[in-house]
C-alpha cells in the first residue's frame, strides 16, 4: 500500500512537472511572438523600389509611357480580384517574362503596399 502512494505520489509529481513545462513553453512562445519584429509595410519605401526596379518595364509614375506591353501598376492596383496574397505569390515567385529579383519579404510587403495606394488614384 505504502508502495502504491509512493508511485502514485511520483507519477502526479511527473504529471504536474509535465505540465508545468508545457505551460512555461507556452508562456515563452507567446513572448516570442509578440516580441518578434512585425512587418510593416511602407509604402514610400515600395515606390521607391518599384522605380528603382520595376520602372524599366512598368509604368510605376505619372506621365511614364512604357511600349513592352507590362502592365501600370495602377492598373494591377485596379485589376478585379487582385488580392495582397496574390500579388505576395506573384512577386515572391515571378513568372517570365519577368525576372527573379530575388525579392525579400519586407521589400515585397512594402510594393504591395505602395500598389494598393494606387487604388485610388
Amino acid at each position: 500500500m505504502v508502495r502504491q502512494n509512493l508511485c502514485r505520489r511520483s507519477v502526479d509529481r511527473l504529471a504536474a512537472a509535465a505540465r508545468s513545462r508545457t505551460v512555461l513553453i507556452g508562456w515563452v512562445m507567446l513572448v516570442v511572438m509578440l516580441s518578434a519584429p512585425e512587418l510593416r509595410a511602407d509604402p514610400a519605401i515600395g515606390e521607391s523600389l518599384a522605380r528603382q526596379w520595376c520602372s524599366s518595364c512598368h509604368e510605376v509614375g505619372h506621365r511614364q509611357v512604357m511600349s513592352d506591353g507590362a502592365p501600370a501598376f495602377k492598373a494591377v492596383a485596379r485589376q478585379r480580384g487582385m488580392t495582397r496574397d496574390r500579388l505576395r505569390n506573384w512577386l515572391a515567385d515571378p513568372h517570365p517574362p519577368m525576372p527573379n529579383l530575388g525579392l525579400a519579404r519586407q521589400d515585397i510587403e512594402d510594393l504591395i503596399d505602395y500598389i494598393e495606394t494606387l487604388k485610388s488614384k
